[in-house]
Formats: C-alpha cells, sequence, structure tokens
C-alpha cells in the first residue's frame, strides 16, 4: 500500500498529471483509476527493468572482483614464503 501511494503522488505530481478526475461522476472515476493503475503498472516496469540491469552489471564486475582476489591471494602466500614465514 505504502509503495502505491508514493507511486501515485511520483505519477501524478512529477512525470504524467494527465488522466486525473475533476467530477465525482462514476465513468470519470472509473477512467482515472484505469489510469492510475496504468500508469503504476508501467512505472513499476520500469524501475524492475533498470534494477534487473543493474543487477547483471554486477554480475559481469564478478570476475574483476574475484581475479584482483587471486592476486592479492597470490602476494600474500609469496609474502609468507619469501617473508620468513
Amino acid at each position: 500500500m505504502k509503495q502505491l501511494i508514493l507511486f501515485t503522488i511520483l505519477i501524478d505530481v512529477f512525470i504524467a498529471p494527465w488522466g486525473l478526475s475533476s467530477t465525482r461522476r462514476p465513468l470519470d472515476v472509473a477512467l482515472a483509476i484505469a489510469a492510475l493503475l496504468g500508469k503504476a503498472l508501467l512505472l513499476g516496469l520500469l524501475i524492475a527493468v533498470i534494477d534487473c540491469s543493474f543487477a547483471k552489471l554486477r554480475l559481469f564486475k564478478i570476475t574483476e572482483f574475484t581475479s584482483a582476489a587471486f592476486l592479492l591471494a597470490v602476494l600474500a602466500v609469496f609474502t609468507l614464503y619469501l617473508g620468513g614465514g
């Protein structure tokens, strides 16, 4: 519920203020609700795509981290043996 409220504020105030009902007629309110749910769905899909994209970018950087860890481990072994430990 909190996320829907935040989506509603973000969408209706900052991104797309169209589709709001200015009357209390049932048809206008139903169209406004449908527009709100459609805009919230699009915003949710956009956030999900961005989040998945960053997760894939982090996955590609794992090889850099593991190679750096391997090099530090090799350096530690050399330091242990060459340092007289």
